[in-house]
């Protein structure tokens, strides 16, 4: 009997923003008021199932969980989840997700483990990764089309991510750009636990996604396809 070949269809990008709301400018451009603020992770479907890009957080208008669901996605098919940093709303729902494998840097598991809780740290989320299968990695490090690369800035252990998919590639840069004008402007002091981080080595070629840009989806929640 001749083999049968089933062929993958290309991997898949998504955003899942998972609330919106105001912000204060001051975190972000120093300036008074408020800000439009997007909340959201990323997924990638892979041959595997589901990569996430961050968790996002329970408590708000609806979950990552849910938003993977409505993009056909399961829990129990996320393998491996790359935290950007361990702030509340990017790794505050971790546990709804206990099968998969998680990616961060060496430096922010020690700045979590050390506290203080300020800034958008909180003791939940070192609860909810202690006895997880924990991938640590100091520098660099590669997950299927992800290149993971700690920068710093705003926290210890940072990262920024970088999707290679078909001739497209975009760089995550997480909470060290909130909005698309602080690649021009860095945040203030008062935003950073360390030196503004330098993105520019990474960016070239790049479409640069900001952190917590309200405009990439057109309403308050939901999911959205990036690629293909």
């Amino acid at each position: 009997m001749a083999a049968l070949w089933v062929l993958w269809p290309r991997d898949e990008l998504y955003l899942l923003q998972y609330d919106r709301s105001k912000f204060p400018a001051e975190r972000v451009t120093g300036r008074a008021g408020e800000v439009d603020f997007g909340w959201y992770a990323f997924g990638l479907h892979d041959r595997n199932g589901w990569v996430l890009i961050d968790t996002g957080a329970r408590g708000r208008t609806t979950t990552v969980k849910a938003l993977l669901e409505q993009a056909g996605g399961k829990p129990s098919e996320v393998h491996d989840i790359v935290l950007t940093h361990a702030h509340w709303d990017h790794a505050g729902a971790v546990r709804d997700f206990p099968q998969a494998r998680i990616w961060m840097s060496r430096a922010e598991w020690e700045r979590l483990q050390a506290g203080p809780w300020l800034n958008g740290y909180r003791k939940q989320e070192l609860d909810s990764l202690r006895g997880r299968d924990l991938h640590l990695f100091d520098e660099q490090a590669t997950l299927g089309p992800l290149t993971l690369t700690r920068v710093g800035g705003h926290t210890p252990g940072m990262l920024a991510v970088t999707v290679r998919l078909g001739a497209r590639r975009w760089l995550l840069a997480g909470d060290n750009a909130y909005l698309p004008s602080n690649f021009a402007t860095p945040l203030p002091e008062k935003a950073r636990e360390g030196p503004p981080a330098d993105l520019s080595r990474l960016s070239a070629g790049a479409t640069l996604v900001p952190g917590h840009d309200p405009s990439l989806l057109e309403t308050p929640v939901g999911f959205k396809r990036l690629y293909p």
